[in-house]
């Protein structure tokens, strides 16, 4: 059932993307941000941060136009991971409003519900053969208001007033002291400020291993991403949902991971190191299957969720806190995932078995991937038959064989 639902879903969305039915791209986009209150639950418009302090902030959905759904879904939740963590008033907790509108001179907000998938269909497509996807608008691939953010949270983190680079320690410093928690379309949003952010940098003066030092201080914890996994520069530590069939990367790894009844393939909570996309996979994010979409899950954990998606929330909301409390102390360097994510002895256990199991899979499916690659190539079957080859057995060979 699984794989039937995976298979409509994408079936649906290239045909929206190919048809480009229902949906105006004419549209320009800007965003304006707010923070929540030190000593209140008010929301207070902003247009800048003070460098010289920590500052969390929230890229969410693209739905994200009303400071109530920004309170509501991010801004409240993340304020109260402050209160328990004794960094309420020594943190700046702000977000992103998004405002989609046909020009400038319009009041009418655009909602399309594809534009996430379609960023993340386009930037795979980039990225793999250098094409880019037809039906697009300019500010759809490069949204506008990312150069507001820029303005906003990074400029003065890495020049001075008069535009000059700062020492590379300072600036270090002060993009350590920023953290962005991203959901789905948020994540599209934090890839392309880091993209934008390179160019700024190389612009201003820095050299490519001074870039590349800056750019590994801002953490960037992303829940059900919809961008590309393992290109970023920055450290994009990712949680994402096997069952979420709103996020489609459109590979083979994902296609046999949600079709396991088809590839007897176990999908246990997982870990993928940098150079596999620098992500943590759950199986699925709830106890009762029809009571929540797994694309929502988010900071604050829902009771109907299993212990996987509790697992998950701790850890996103660890590397939250523990990025921050390191921005405190100006002398170190951004942790390293392990430390980010785990409090104690018991989480670094936990943390090594679900990183061993993230290597199981990905060596499974790599075979499953090879195999299937030398079978279709051995008898010239066309990409149709190649479906019907079941490959399970061989996968539980292989894994008798490396025990």
């Amino acid at each position: 059932m699984n794989g039937l639902l995976a298979c409509f879903y994408m079936a649906v969305f290239t045909y929206m993307i190919n048809n480009n039915e229902s949906v105006n791209n004419d549209y320009i986009s800007s965003v304006s941000f707010c923070k929540k209150s030190d000593k209140s639950n008010c929301i207070e418009d902003i247009s800048t941060v003070d460098v010289n302090k920590p500052c969390l902030l929230c890229l969410g959905g693209e739905r994200t136009h009303l400071k109530e759904i920004l309170d509501e879904y991010y801004l409240s939740p993340l304020t109260s991971l402050m209160d328990r963590s004794n960094l309420r008033g020594k943190v700046t907790v702000c977000g992103a409003l998004y405002d989609f509108k046909k020009n400038e001179n319009s009041s009418e907000l655009i909602f399309n519900p594809y534009r996430a998938r379609k960023q993340l269909f386009h930037e795979h497509k980039r990225l793999n053969n250098g094409s880019e996807l037809s039906g697009l608008t300019d500010d759809e691939c490069n949204p506008r208001y990312v150069e507001q953010l820029y303005d906003c949270f990074i400029k003065n983190r890495i020049c001075d007033d008069d535009g000059k680079k700062l020492a590379v320690d300072v600036a270090k410093k002060n993009i350590r002291s920023l953290v962005i928690y991203a959901h789905c379309h948020g994540s599209y949003s934090a890839l392309k400020l880091e993209e934008l952010m390179q160019k700024k940098m190389k612009n201003i003066g820095y050299s490519k291993q001074e870039r590349a030092e800056i750019q590994s201080q801002l953490l960037v914890v992303n829940q059900v991403p919809a961008c590309p996994l393992g290109i970023s520069k920055s450290m994009f530590l990712s949680f994402c949902c096997v069952q979420d069939y709103n996020v489609n990367h459109n590979n083979y790894f994902q296609a046999v991971c949600q079709m396991p009844d088809k590839y007897k393939l176990n999908t246990p909570f997982s870990y993928f190191e940098q150079s596999k996309g620098n992500f943590f996979l759950i199986p699925n994010v709830l106890s009762d299957s029809d009571s929540i979409n797994p694309h929502s899950f988010g900071i604050r954990p829902d009771r109907n969720m299993n212990r996987h998606a509790f697992t998950a929330i701790s850890m996103a909301n660890n590397a939250i806190v523990r990025a921050l409390k390191n921005s405190l102390n100006q002398n170190e360097d951004l942790p390293d995932v392990k430390d980010l994510v785990c409090r104690n002895k018991k989480d670094k256990i936990f943390f090594e078995k679900v990183k061993y199991a993230g290597e199981r899979l990905w060596d499974n499916v790599v075979y499953l991937a090879r195999t299937r690659h030398d079978t279709v190539k051995k008898m010239g079957l066309s990409e149709a038959k190649a479906q019907d080859i079941d490959y399970s057995n061989l996968i539980i060979e292989t894994q008798q064989c490396e025990r």
